[in-house]
């Protein structure tokens, strides 16, 4: 068994994502970069590893909403994944965007950096619609193909798949790099 200080943080977050409130509250990315084992997050952002595992421990282990994700049929998964949060994410990164847009004709003369801040929604939104769309016409699909063909015991080439996981984790990091450039940009949100 691994101990807690010892798994990622998103593994962390996959087994119960109430615990991302922890990582929220220390400001430890769960997200874009949560595949840094805790005990190393901790160090890196000088927190005590200790209160971070008893926090994490006293968190309600009832599933969030989507229930126990983790045993949903995989079909099910990518159909939610599709259907409900890309739309969710499409829906919420256009509404941001029309707003920094408004944001950046009102007050970037008076405020040059909410110009950059503008320029990195813009740039995550572009990102992030290819990283859907990959994930859409080139993951799921394979992933769903997959199944098909191991219930057939058959055999499937993979042809692109490492290609796509590739543009997707370079997509993840600029996306990423694009979000610590707006927190330093609006001092931390404030």
């Amino acid at each position: 068994m691994i101990l807690l200080e010892n798994k990622t943080i998103a593994e962390i977050v996959t087994d119960n994502i109430n615990t991302a409130v922890v990582f929220k509250k220390y400001k430890i990315d769960f997200g874009f970069k949560g595949n840094i084992i805790l005990k190393k997050a901790c160090e890196k952002n000088n927190i005590n590893v200790n209160n971070v595992i008893a926090e994490l421990l006293s968190v309600d282990k009832k599933k969030f909403y989507l229930k126990d994700y983790n045993s949903w049929d995989i079909d099910l998964l990518l159909q939610f994944l599709k259907e409900i949060q890309h739309d969710k994410k499409q829906d919420e990164i256009s509404i941001l965007t029309d707003l920094s847009l408004n944001l950046d004709k009102k007050y970037s003369k008076n405020h040059p950096y909410i110009k950059r801040l503008n320029e990195c929604i813009q740039l995550i939104k572009i990102k992030l619609v290819k990283k859907i769309y990959i994930e859409e016409n080139n993951i799921y699909p394979y992933v769903k193909n997959l199944l098909k063909f191991k219930k057939n015991s058959e055999h499937i080439k993979n042809v692109s798949l490492e290609k796509n996981i590739k543009k997707l984790e370079k997509y993840r990091l600029f996306i990423s790099d694009k979000f610590n450039e707006i927190v330093v940009l609006t001092d931390n949100f404030k």
